[in-house]
């Protein structure tokens, strides 16, 4: 909760992101092959198991973070952020 609570406090004080490392890393489940870099990502992937409508998780938040992406995909270097290869399987609920 620590990490959700940073970020949350970065973001409502409009502290930058790209670029930034978090000092504390969360805990990822088991079974999830990730290893934490201390980006915002590593924030991100944590808020989708906190998530409790996984349907909408997937068709709100990560369709409209692909969305932006795509739209900034010339500006911005994901591995600054902390995204793997594949952050949209980590970021999607299979069932």
């Amino acid at each position: 909760m620590k990490c959700i609570t940073v970020l949350r406090n970065r973001c409502a004080h409009y502290s930058r992101l790209y670029y930034s490392l978090f000092t504390d890393m969360p805990k990822i489940p088991p079974g999830v092959v990730y290893m934490c870099s201390g980006r915002v990502f590593d924030q991100i992937l944590m808020l989708k198991f906190l998530y409790a409508r996984k349907y909408k998780w997937d068709t709100s938040f990560v369709l409209s973070l692909e969305t932006l992406i795509s739209e900034y995909q010339d500006s911005i270097y994901l591995y600054h952020i902390g995204f793997p290869g594949n952050w949209i399987e980590l970021l999607t609920n299979k069932a």
